[in-house]
């Protein structure tokens, strides 16, 4: 393992260790495994992908969206290990050589209906910008379960973070269409009722954690 290697094994293991994801296998009431077995697999599929931006392994961000879900478990009762792996694999069908298919096969139908909810339409359809966001809405609009709605509002509070630091020209247009997408329906279902068990559920910067120590 060269130089480079060593230092991202030690990035993604020190991401894992601030994120607490194994010590919230406590809290989970289920089997466990599910949770395990989705990082495992979430790990191996982003090895080679980066967070734009920082630069970090990729695997940090469904690492950090998971601890989030993971924080609702015994307030929401949506909120299960199940809900927390499928956050962990949010991303895998859209930005890896992953089909909703896989996912199926080795996490049940119930788990990819989950990720298919999260999976964006551009990457699977080749649509735009603009087109995808419409999808989007109408998805989480009319047939988007609650654990999608839960978890996209934590993945949209982590890229939040990260553009607003690093992009702010760019964080203006992701405002607008974030405020658009959680104020559709079940979002603003999910996230009032996500601040009326947890008020300061969203105040802390998740990716603060990452950054802090850098310099």
């Amino acid at each position: 393992m060269n130089k480079e290697d060593k230092m991202t094994a030690l990035m993604i293991d020190k991401a894992r260790k601030m994120t607490d994801l194994h010590r919230a296998r406590t809290r989970i009431n289920e089997d466990p495994e599910d949770f395990m077995k989705a990082l495992r697999f979430a790990d191996y599929h982003h090895r080679n992908q980066v967070r734009k931006y920082t630069f970090m392994p990729y695997i940090t961000h469904p690492i950090a969206v998971a601890r989030k879900v993971s924080e609702l478990i015994g307030k929401i009762v949506y909120v299960t290990d199940k809900t927390v792996a499928a956050a962990l694999l949010h991303d895998v069908v859209g930005d890896c050589d992953v089909t909703n298919q896989d996912i199926a096969d080795i996490f049940g139908t119930a788990m990819a209906a989950v990720v298919a909810d999260l999976t964006d339409p551009d990457k699977v359809e080749g649509v735009n910008r603009a087109a995808r966001k419409v999808i989007i809405r109408n998805r989480y609009q009319n047939d988007a379960c609650l654990e999608a709605c839960i978890i996209k509002l934590c993945d949209l509070w982590h890229n939040h973070i990260s553009i607003e630091k690093y992009d702010p020209k760019f964080a203006k247009q992701y405002n607008i269409e974030r405020e658009e997408l959680e104020a559709v329906s079940p979002m603003k279902l999910v996230k009032s009722m996500i601040l009326e068990r947890a008020p300061h559920f969203f105040d802390v910067p998740l990716e603060f954690q990452y950054h802090k120590d850098r310099g």
